[in-house]
């Protein structure tokens, strides 16, 4: 399990009877910080570095919905983030997935959510996170992450 920086420790709760639900850090493909490429060419107020993380949720119950919660934060404002959850069967069909950007932030949160059957189902969620700054090697900074299979009835 890899964490990234100030993103430690966070759990959801909520889904069937206030059982908790754990989130899954987003794992790297290619990097955890985006760093500044030349001061001239950049306003010198700009951070160095700025560390970019976040997280999905397991899949859970929502009123008469499963969903999935994806979050992610930066250090610094970015030009962009971009966020994209999905809900999965267990078999690998995608049964939702909600991209959105969030432009000249440092902080988003987002979901993707599906209707529930009323029969035992397993999900997985699934987030792709995008970090975007003009001026940083390392940008776009893409992360990913899955979550375990969870057994949802509602």
């Amino acid at each position: 399990m890899i964490t990234l920086c100030c993103l430690a420790g966070l759990t959801l709760t909520a889904g069937q009877a206030g059982a908790a639900v754990s989130s899954q850090p987003l794992k790297t493909t290619f990097g955890t910080v985006l760093t500044k490429i030349d001061d001239s060419k950049t306003s010198a107020a700009l951070p160095d570095t700025i560390y970019c993380g976040g997280y999905v949720t397991n899949p859970y119950q929502s009123g008469g919905a499963v969903r999935v919660d994806i979050h992610g934060d930066c250090t610094s404002v970015v030009d962009n983030i971009y966020l994209s959850p999905a809900i999965y069967y267990s078999n690998g069909a995608n049964v939702a997935e909600r991209p959105q950007n969030f432009p000249s932030t440092s902080v988003a949160d987002h979901f993707a959510v599906t209707n529930c059957l009323g029969i035992n189902l397993e999900y997985f969620g699934y987030g792709v996170a995008i970090f975007t700054k003009a001026g940083y090697s390392g940008s776009p900074l893409v992360l990913a992450g899955r979550t375990p299979n969870v057994t949802i009835f509602c």
